[in-house]
């Protein structure tokens, strides 16, 4: 970990490098305007017609684009995430901090060496763990006390995450680089459960693959449930629904009682003895996953300031999202169909 002692000033800028401009840079970018000392000063993807502004340099390597700009201070990465780790140790070798988007890397191998030379080079290493960050769960997680007083503590979980990547016997092209249903959204479900919940462990998964790529994933888990025995759950990821919903559902130990976290809609309802309260609601009118990054570079910010990073939460997430095996696999071949257009995913 990088030391504590290492204080930043609060009004220093911080020159930033953007390495990759698909998708999900467009709500990074939405959320950097609320930080002005995040200075993007370089851009960089592989295709050119991604360029985002003629006043910010922009570069088709990496390479180029850090021996160019000695005061880059810290890379956003956030290419397709089968090139996280290389990509990753080579902003790392050339002494910059990173900021990688989840997952940091396609197995805990990788992910412990990118861990190991930030630790060696003195730089930090933080995983954008978005959705740690959704307005229902940072809601809920501010209310526990409240609930659990009231209700009982987490005797069970079932997440699901959905998003419609596979259509009609086809894979949406760009959900390739996402390496499957479970890295992309399991990741997203323990980040959410993962600072409500102790001592997580993971039982095992089953999996269906589209052309050796996951499209539906099933994963069970057990946790400490505060009565000196073991709570469960179970996460599915899936792709293959048509669905985009979100949601984590907890279960008390008042048997009668259900506390739903919608988070498409950002919102938490208490459900008990058939009746439904809605206990909070976000406004609306800001972008969901832009929000999400608005909490993440906050944190980061204050990470930076003060030299230290989310690696220990990082480290249990990602070791939680590799560490469970498929104990069976369908493997899922099929041709024809309408297949996708280019607006497939909005």
């Amino acid at each position: 970990m990088v030391g504590r002692n290492d204080l930043r000033n609060k009004n220093e800028k911080i020159n930033m490098g953007v390495v990759g401009l698909g998708t999900v840079s467009r709500f990074q970018l939405s959320a950097l305007k609320n930080f002005p000392e995040l200075k993007v000063v370089a851009t960089c993807d592989t295709d050119p017609s991604k360029r985002l502004r003629e006043d910010v340099p922009f570069f088709t390597s990496v390479e180029e684009m850090l021996t160019s700009n000695d005061e880059i201070n810290v890379v956003l990465l956030s290419v397709p995430t089968p090139l996280h780790y290389k990509v990753g140790k080579g902003v790392l070798k050339r002494g910059k901090d990173l900021l990688v988007e989840k997952p940091a890397a396609e197995n805990i191998e990788q992910f412990n060496e990118l861990r190991e030379m930030a630790d060696r080079k003195k730089k930090l290493f933080e995983t954008a763990l978005h959705f740690r960050y959704s307005e229902d769960v940072v809601w809920f997680r501010s209310h526990t006390d409240e609930i659990f007083n009231k209700y009982g503590n987490i005797d069970a979980f079932c997440s699901s995450f959905n998003d419609p990547y596979f259509k009609e016997g086809h894979l949406y092209p760009g959900a390739v680089s996402l390496s499957g249903s479970w890295l992309d959204s399991g990741i997203n479900a323990l980040s959410a459960i993962g600072d409500l919940l102790t001592d997580i462990r993971p039982e095992e998964r089953s999996r269906t693959d589209f052309e050796g790529v996951d499209i539906h994933s099933t994963a069970f888990f057990s946790f400490n449930n505060e009565k000196d025995t073991r709570g469960y759950g179970v996460i599915n990821t899936n792709w293959n629904n048509g669905s985009r919903a979100k949601s984590t559902n907890f279960y008390l130990s008042d048997k009668a009682t259900k506390i739903e976290l919608n988070h498409t809609e950002h919102s938490v309802k208490l459900h008990r003895n058939g009746n439904s309260e809605v206990l909070f609601a976000s406004g609306g009118g800001v972008d969901r996953v832009a929000q999400h990054y608005v909490h993440v570079f906050r944190e980061f910010l204050k990470d930076y300031r003060q030299r230290m990073s989310n690696i220990y939460f990082s480290n249990t997430i990602h070791s939680l999202l590799f560490g469970i095996t498929s104990n069976s696999s369908n493997h899922f071949n099929v041709n024809g169909g309408a297949g996708w257009n280019q607006d497939s995913r909005q």
